[in-house]
């Protein structure tokens, strides 16, 4: 079997016999034998590169055979070193920079209040730090707490998600600590979110309200309809 994955074999003739040669995956070093190829592979897995497996192999057998065709073009001279080097910083640097990005796109990772929930990235201005506000699905309130967020939540789904009544109590609750611009409420310009309800939820309430006073104004008609199928309407003339 080869001595790990990727490795390939070739047959060579070498003094008019033919023989195998062990091909590496990445740098298609050529082993003639396979306990060294072996033995490689084990400084592979070691190191995670075949740069560096070969630095290592190279050490071990100073003195001794490597077994393998033309060795010295698998060495780095000191510029490709370098060069090698200065790349692995780099990614080392950027992979250090999209983690730092990750974690400010998602501050704290805390879970989202409930369903519909979006939350955006916001830098204060005086101490530079980056903030999460959450952003109710219905009426988009913004809050500038996951906690605030989360007891409006609450409130959605007692009062309805229309988010209008629910509005309403969560503005009771914090009546007597807003005294400072929707400080306590935890919420972005509070005041444009007292005006007026949903639409939806308006049209809604008012063909309730009118459906209401109809039950409570009609009064059975005494009259047979004139026909099968005919209606009839109650109007003010």
């Amino acid at each position: 079997p080869p001595p790990g994955p990727g490795w390939k074999y070739k047959l060579v003739s070498e003094y008019g016999h033919n023989c195998c040669h062990w091909v590496s995956p990445i740098r298609s070093i050529a082993f003639r034998r396979r306990p060294q190829a072996c033995e490689f592979e084990h400084l592979r897995q070691k190191f995670g590169t075949e740069v560096r497996a070969w630095e290592e192999y190279r050490r071990i057998k100073v003195g001794f055979d490597t077994h393998v065709v033309s060795p010295s073009q698998y060495d780095i001279n000191p510029i490709e070193k370098k060069a090698n080097s200065v790349a692995n910083q780099t990614v080392a640097r950027s992979k250090k920079q999209q983690l730092a990005s990750n974690e400010i796109s998602t501050p704290g990772m805390k879970p989202p209040p409930g369903p519909g929930w979006k939350h955006k990235v916001v830098s204060k201005m005086g101490d530079g730090q980056n903030r999460c506000h959450w952003i109710s699905p219905t009426r988009k309130i913004e809050f500038r707490r996951w906690g605030a967020a989360c007891e409006f939540e609450k409130l959605r789904q007692k009062y309805g998600v229309g988010e209008v009544r629910a509005w309403q109590e969560y503005r009771k609750t914090k009546a007597a600590a807003d005294t400072k611009a929707g400080k306590y409420l935890n919420v972005s310009s509070p005041k444009q979110y007292d005006d007026g309800a949903n639409p939806v939820e308006e049209r809604s309430n008012e063909k309730a309200v009118v459906t209401s006073n109809e039950a409570s104004t009609t009064k059975p008609s005494k009259k047979p309809p004139p026909g099968p199928g005919w209606k009839h309407k109650l109007v003010s003339e």
